[in-house]
C-alpha cells in the first residue's frame, strides 16, 4: 500500500497460509476486508491522524470484560 505520509500496511504479522485459506473459503469477505483496509489507509493519508475522521464500517463488538 501507499507510503505517503508514513502510513503503510505491514505484512509482519500476517500468515500467508491463513490469508489463502480465508480467501478460498470467504472470497467476498476477503475482498471487503481489504477494500475497507484501503479506505482506512487513504483516510490516514488524507487526514494525517486517526482521530481526525470517522469510518462507518467500524463498530463496537461488545464489552470484552
Amino acid at each position: 500500500m501507499s507510503k505517503e505520509n508514513g502510513w503503510t500496511v505491514s505484512k509482519d504479522f500476517a500468515e500467508e497460509s491463513r490469508l489463502k485459506s480465508f480467501f478460498k473459503k470467504h472470497p467476498k469477505e476477503f475482498g471487503a476486508c481489504f477494500e475497507n483496509l484501503n479506505r482506512v489507509v487513504q483516510a490516514l493519508i488524507g487526514f494525517g491522524q486517526p482521530g481526525a475522521f470517522q469510518i462507518g464500517f467500524f463498530k463496537a463488538e461488545g464489552n470484552k470484560d
